[in-house]
């Protein structure tokens, strides 16, 4: 995070729809859910990180 690799955020959000599928796949629904969370805070955190570094 330091050295501001916006890829991270693109690694994240690729992980945690892998995540999501396998989850939802293996009947894990609060799992999923927790999963969901995570997407949408790593959503977040990219539009965040891609705002701050427009100036």
């Amino acid at each position: 995070m330091i050295l501001r690799y916006s890829f991270n955020w693109w690694l994240w959000i690729i992980v945690n729809f892998v995540w999501l599928i396998v989850n939802l796949m293996s009947g894990n629904y609060i799992f999923a859910i927790q999963t969901m969370i995570y997407q949408i805070n790593a959503f977040i955190g990219l539009y965040e990180w891609q705002r701050s570094e427009q100036g």
